[in-house]
């Protein structure tokens, strides 16, 4: 038998069926296979399905007074020993890059203010209404939170930019 591997806020990144993927997403002009509110930290799926979670530049559009409950949702629907792939952006990367008036964020977005500038990298594009950050995110928090919820890190690391990237194993 093949994996079952969950694509969490599948957004435009739909993942094939016949690889073993269940495509969720909120908003139903994404197409998923399943519509789900994350935010309501339920999935509708049974204990220990999944083989392998990504949740990549989602987690962040969760209330950071849900953002634990729904880590543990995830162990849940994953399998012992199944892994999960999250990214979010990097808080303190941002405001270093902020503090620092690097490069990257002078050219960003042109000649807008910088507390524009600043706002789309913590708060979201904020395009349409899930599109919106309500939760920020260190290294050493992450790692915290994703033990707590019953992982084994197996690395945190920043892409370079703006982003952390992150897997983890269930116990």
């Amino acid at each position: 038998m093949s994996e079952l591997k969950l694509n969490v806020g599948c957004g435009g990144d739909k993942k094939p069926k016949e690889e073993g993927w269940i495509n969720i997403d909120v908003r139903k002009e994404a197409n998923p296979d399943i519509i789900v509110d994350i935010e309501k930290c339920s999935l509708p799926f049974k204990d220990e399905t999944f083989d392998y979670i990504l949740a990549k530049d989602v987690v962040e559009h969760v209330s950071w007074r849900k953002t634990q409950e729904l880590l543990k949702e995830f162990a849940r629907v994953l399998k012992k020993g199944g892994k999960i792939y999250i990214q979010v952006p990097d808080f303190e990367a941002i405001v270093k890059m902020w503090l620092n008036q690097e490069e990257k964020f002078k050219k960003f977005m042109g000649d807008v203010l910088d507390s524009i500038k600043l706002s789309f990298w913590i708060f979201g594009n904020q395009d349409y209404p899930e599109n919106t950050h309500k939760a920020c995110f260190i290294a050493k928090d992450l790692k915290v939170m994703l033990e707590r919820a019953g992982f084994e890190v197996e690395y945190i690391k920043n892409d370079g930019s703006t982003n952390l990237m992150c897997e983890a194993v269930k116990k």
